[in-house]
């Protein structure tokens, strides 16, 4: 668990010890939320939208200024495969840049290099083994990342992205209640008690720079909820165990980089839990064996492809960070950031929102969906020539924290949110595909509605108010 339970104590040791540098008065996070390749499609079309009025502003479309003024980026699931592969790819960082510079080319740019048909029908072929290696295809096909990449990998490591810090949300199911972790067709493990929570927030946490791969991570996995957790395995498995996940992730460094991707993006680990039959692959979810040099796949060896043994009593699952946070918000606020810009998309995020606020698992005592109806502070960028309107909406809240033990955050913090949201027609990934062809149809709809003239002033609103490009 973290030591320093007090905030004003822990931003104080981050700024010693070099996570948030002492020049910058008010920690920031950037965001992005979950939702496949349609959030990695939405994100890198405002991005190079941004990056194209930010050259003919300015001279310039690099990430490393745009993305400058940020200490943390946070993400989780698709956001977590978008700002990861910009983050570790020279190939996508080098084609999200391109398409700034390119901006009338953006769509055909990130067919081409990033996401083609013929990378999402490998993906889906790969899904039909397992989750990782769906994840693994991904990296190969759209980030170009080959062999076991690590998050202490310098030399994959983007120039934007070095000293900050990456905030990668899981959820670690507790198998409370009557629905324990479903390891194979007997046995069956849970962690927390009848009153716990099925789900508590993680996070997988690194400063990237030239010492992660020796360094340890910058905050807990899951604060002091996992000090009270215990592993009980019914059907198998007899002795209990003490759990600590904590030290499995206190080494951000050494984890694959696929590893940490399939872990922050496993939607479907839900499909592992509860009384069924073995029927549903255990692949669904992403599994952790402690002890190991690469724990993520261990233990999706030890699940997955050979199912008995002792390494299964050792292994848990682990799920997608939307069962707890798909935003990115809530781990951002409990690192320390008081400004967040988050980019958000419109899937499901009037659930993902009142998440936010809720009195059982939110950070924040306002309404969210609320304080960006009434706010002054908003812009919004409407393309009506698709058969679907596209809105691009900016928008400004202030908010006030709320006690969460979960997240560890505590009340009277004062927050500030950016917030980027690209919604349109009904928001679901195949669909857009359906209606587009191709992502990158989508992409350059949205880019061209970014670049628009009439829409400059706005662009350049976002730039000042959400970026710091003065």
């Amino acid at each position: 668990a973290c030591p320093d339970s007090d905030r004003a104590s822990l931003l104080q040791r981050q700024t010693l010890t070099g996570i948030i540098p002492s020049r910058r008065k008010v920690p920031r996070a950037v965001a992005f939320e979950g939702n496949g390749q349609l959030a990695e499609s939405d994100y890198a079309a405002v991005l190079a939208g941004l990056l194209a009025v930010s050259q003919e502003e300015k001279g310039t479309a690099n990430l490393s200024t745009l993305l400058e003024v940020f200490d943390y980026f946070s993400s989780n699931s698709g956001g977590t495969w978008y700002s990861g592969m910009l983050a570790f790819s020279d190939k996508v960082r080098s084609a999200q840049e391109k398409m700034g510079s390119l901006p009338q080319k953006a769509g055909e740019i990130w067919n081409e290099e990033v996401l083609s048909r013929e990378d999402l029908d490998a993906f889906e072929k790969a899904a039909d083994v397992s989750w990782y290696d769906a994840v693994a295809a991904i990296k190969k096909t759209s980030a170009g990342l080959l062999g076991n990449i690590t998050l202490g990998n310098v030399k994959a490591l983007q120039s934007w992205a070095t000293g900050k810090i990456w905030l990668v949300g899981v959820s670690l199911p507790t198998g409370s209640g009557d629905q324990p972790i479903r390891v194979n067709s007997t046995l069956v493990y849970s962690l927390g008690q009848q009153s716990d929570p099925s789900w508590i927030p993680a996070v997988i946490s690194a400063k990237l720079d030239e010492n992660t791969k020796s360094a340890t991570s910058p905050l807990p996995f899951c604060n002091g909820y996992c000090k009270s957790l215990k592993m009980v395995h019914y059907g198998g498995c007899e002795s209990s165990s003490d759990f600590d996940p904590v030290q499995v992730f206190s080494h951000p460094g050494r984890l694959l980089f696929t590893g940490v991707l399939t872990s922050s993006s496993a939607y479907n680990a839900a499909a592992d839990i509860g009384n069924g039959s073995s029927g549903t692959t255990m692949g669904q979810a992403s599994w952790v064996e402690p002890g190991t040099i690469h724990p993520i796949l261990s233990g999706e060896e030890a699940v997955v492809y050979h199912g008995i043994g002792a390494d299964v009593c050792k292994s848990f699952a682990l799920g997608d960070g939307a069962y707890t946070d798909n935003t990115g918000i809530a781990h951002a606020v409990a690192a320390g950031a008081d400004v967040v810009t988050a980019f958000l998309n419109g899937y499901k995020l009037e659930g993902a929102l009142s998440a936010l606020s809720s009195d059982s698992g939110g950070v924040f005592q306002e309404s969210i969906a609320e304080k960006m109806q009434t706010s002054h502070e908003k812009r919004v960028i409407v393309n009506e020539t698709t058969q679907n309107n596209i809105n691009i909406t900016f928008v400004r809240v202030n908010t006030t924290t709320q006690d969460n033990q979960l997240f560890n955050v505590s009340q009277g913090r004062r927050v500030q949110l950016n917030l980027i949201l690209i919604e349109g027609f009904d928001d679901e990934t195949w669909a857009i595909v359906d209606l587009f062809g191709t992502f990158g149809e989508l992409v350059q709809v949205l880019v061209d509605s970014m670049t628009a003239s009439e829409n400059r002033e706005t662009v350049k609103w976002v730039l000042s108010s959400f970026f710091g490009q003065n």
